[in-house]
């Protein structure tokens, strides 16, 4: 995976979810926030991340299902395997499930591990400074948005979010280095893990897992 996909997906992962998260990959360096939680099955957003000099990466979040309350966001991006698939069951009560597939290997479902703590997002509207109401502009449209600034691991980050948007309410953002930025959103999306994935077991490990058995 290019490096600019693998911070990006550390940060959706790991914090842009609602309630604190639970992620097994190593904490990102990308600022954090959120710019709401707007849940909708079969709609999404399809993103545009460009880091430095790097060629610009492709990240689609889509909310694929619903299961007792929670709601099932699925992730794709290009790896040197192929199309890579991270899939989330998440809720108010936080990360529930997670299940990975990349390129033609099985599908794996990892455990719930407790290895980093919980990864607290930054809520814009609460963390942010608010600059008012602007429209946004982006290859997917304009947009009715609410600019905010944030200051998060020391750097500046310029936020536009819009409640329109599915999952996640973020139409841009700006840091030093690197942007996202909307280019499309999605309709009618399906799930692209149709097989019963694997279970991986991590029995070595010094810390606890949460089961997720009871929510299978």
């Amino acid at each position: 995976m290019r490096r600019a996909g693998g911070m990006l997906a550390a940060a959706l992962v790991s914090v842009m979810l609602p309630a604190p998260q639970l992620w097994a990959q190593p904490r990102s360096a990308v600022p954090q926030f959120s710019g709401g939680w707007h849940p909708i099955v079969g709609q999404g957003s399809v993103y545009e991340v460009r880091q430095g000099d790097e060629a610009p990466a492709m990240w689609e979040m889509n909310v694929v299902g619903q299961e007792q309350g929670r709601y099932w966001i699925e992730m794709t991006f290009d790896t040197p395997q192929g199309p890579g698939v991270m899939k989330h069951l998440v809720g108010p009560d936080g990360l529930k499930r997670m299940i990975m597939k990349i390129g033609s290997e099985p599908a794996i479902e990892m455990p719930i591990t407790t290895a980093n703590g919980p990864i607290a997002k930054t809520d814009v509207e609460r963390a942010g400074t608010s600059l008012g109401r602007e429209v946004g502009t982006t290859p997917a449209g304009t947009f009715d948005c609410e600019h905010y600034r944030v200051q998060e691991q020391g750097q500046t980050v310029e936020v536009w979010v819009s409640p329109k948007i599915s999952p996640y309410g973020l139409v841009k953002w700006t840091a030093p280095m690197m942007s996202m930025q909307l280019i499309r959103q999605t309709s009618g999306a399906k799930s692209r893990i149709t097989e019963a994935p694997q279970t991986l077991t991590m029995p070595d490990l010094p810390w606890g897992t949460q089961n997720s058995a009871d929510d299978h």
